[in-house]
Parts: C-alpha cells; structure tokens; sequence
C-alpha cells in the first residue's frame, strides 16, 4: 500500500463519524500499517469501480 516514491502529495482533511474512525484505527493497528494508507487504497478501489 501506499503511494509510489517521487509522487507530489495533495494534503486533504476530512471528518470521519467516531465508529468509522474507530474502525479505521483498528484494521491499521492490525494489519500494521497507517491509516492513511488503509483509506488511500480504499479510495482507489472505489474510484475504479465506479469509473464509466
């Protein structure tokens, strides 16, 4: 997971609902490894499913 070396980087914040970032904390404490990587992949998975 994460993004490939080199890449720029747009800083984004947003709000999760506490279960949700509960949730988040928990798998990446698991599967060791960031949050922020765990919601990037995520986002990609959805972006090309939903892709026309």
């Amino acid at each position: 997971m994460g993004r490939p070396k080199g890449e720029p980087v747009k800083p984004k914040t947003f709000a999760l609902p506490l279960e949700l970032n509960q949730r988040l904390r928990r798998f990446a404490f698991e599967h060791e490894c960031k949050e922020v990587d765990v919601v990037r992949a995520a986002l990609e998975a959805y972006l090309v499913a939903h892709e026309e």
